[in-house]
């Protein structure tokens, strides 16, 4: 049953890689994703881009402190597609709680296959893109 339980949930499994871990299909799909991660600290207003190479575990975490806000600009481009936004910029995923239901933070994937690949280097995503973030 694990390999099947992509078919319940919304959207393009591609797109939102809810149930997508241990399924068949796995390799069926290229996807580019830029991400930056955005943390502030609501009591002082002190905003800092975090690096995505700093890797931390979940006890790491847990231990930072509640008193942060956490904010992710992650763009994607799927199979060719011209890359769109993937998370909500305006979700504090620190106050976002695990489950194995549809997460409503996934935007939906809106952009058309194309006959001729998108293409643009990855740094220069933010400048060309008209994206909707605060």
């Amino acid at each position: 049953m694990l390999p099947f339980r992509h078919f319940l949930y919304p959207g393009d499994v591609s797109w939102t890689e809810e149930g997508h871990h241990f399924a068949w299909h796995m390799m069926l799909r290229e996807k580019d994703v830029g991400i930056r991660f955005y943390v502030i600290a609501p009591a002082t207003g002190t905003r800092g881009l975090v690096k995505v190479s700093d890797f931390l575990n979940e006890r790491q975490i847990s231990r930072m402190g509640k008193d942060l806000q956490i904010y992710v600009l992650n763009i994607a481009a799927l199979n060719g597609r011209k890359p769109q936004l993937l998370m909500d910029p305006t979700v504090d995923y620190c106050a976002v709680q695990r489950s194995w239901f549809p997460q409503p933070w996934i935007v939906p994937l809106e952009e058309p296959l194309r006959a001729e690949s998108w293409s643009a280097p990855l740094d220069q995503w933010e400048q060309i893109l008209d994206l909707d973030v605060p």
